[in-house]
């Protein structure tokens, strides 16, 4: 080679170096477009944890269809002693700091077998094991303590209390479960009463929640449409609850 062509060839590779104001140029354009696409990819993944979630509690509502089938039409109380820790059944099952060997109703419809305890429904364990119906949007808030994900309408569903859905006249309009965030039941009071505050709807979805009513169909509210003690007498409101 002679040195023409070394020249030649020295000349190219200069000729496609880059100068560190186009690395500066190139970095900024990437940064600029992954600000720009990181918000959208949250909001989508955001957008199919909450699909996923009414997915579960719609699947939910048909494993509690199935018991009310079988059961004269009834959807079974909180528990069926006074207390957690006095039912031998409950609507979500066991949980840790509760009574350890109590079954959920609707085990035989979803487990293969019906082993007493371990069986609990819409619950993120202290471990932070999800079970069944589990909210995948929801995270623990304490380590070693189980949190719900989805509470009961605690105006109609109590220890020993539960629904017989024949009298139910707008069962479209009466909501039996939804997302909470601390507890297995949300109170009409949860606005108004301080001690009824851990009792409240979670809007974990986009500021609202995923909502399961009694006759099956799952709905999304945002957090300030959902009704409350001081609103509940208005139009629909007092049959939200009450139904």
């Amino acid at each position: 080679m002679n040195k023409n062509s070394k020249q030649h060839c020295a000349a190219a590779v200069s000729r496609f170096r880059f100068t560190l104001i186009e690395l500066l140029v190139v970095i900024a354009i990437i940064a600029i477009l992954a600000g720009m696409l990181l918000p959208a990819l949250n909001k989508a993944r955001e957008k199919a944890r909450a699909i996923s979630c009414m997915s579960n509690i719609s699947q939910f509502s048909k494993i509690i269809l199935l018991y009310t089938e079988d059961h004269n039409s009834w959807i079974p109380p909180l528990g069926d002693g006074s207390s957690a820790g006095k039912s031998s059944f409950l609507f979500f099952g066991s949980r840790i700091g509760y009574t350890s060997d109590a079954n959920g109703y609707f085990a035989p419809y979803i487990f293969k077998t019906n082993k007493r305890g371990g069986k609990n429904l819409a619950v993120i364990a202290g471990t932070g094991r999800r079970s069944k119906f589990a909210c995948p949007a929801q995270d623990l808030i304490e380590k070693d303590t189980d949190k719900p994900t989805l509470g009961v309408n605690e105006e109609k569903v109590r220890y020993l209390q539960g629904i017989f859905l024949p009298r139910v006249k707008s069962p479209s309009k009466g909501f039996l479960l939804m997302d909470t965030t601390q507890t297995e039941q949300i109170s009409l009071w949860w606005k108004s009463d301080s001690t009824k505050a851990h009792k409240t709807p979670y809007p974990i979805h986009s500021g609202g929640c995923n909502i399961l009513m009694l006759d099956g169909h799952v709905e999304w509210r945002k957090f300030g449409d959902i009704p409350h003690a001081y609103n509940y007498t208005k139009g629909d409101n007092e049959v939200f609850w009450h139904y």
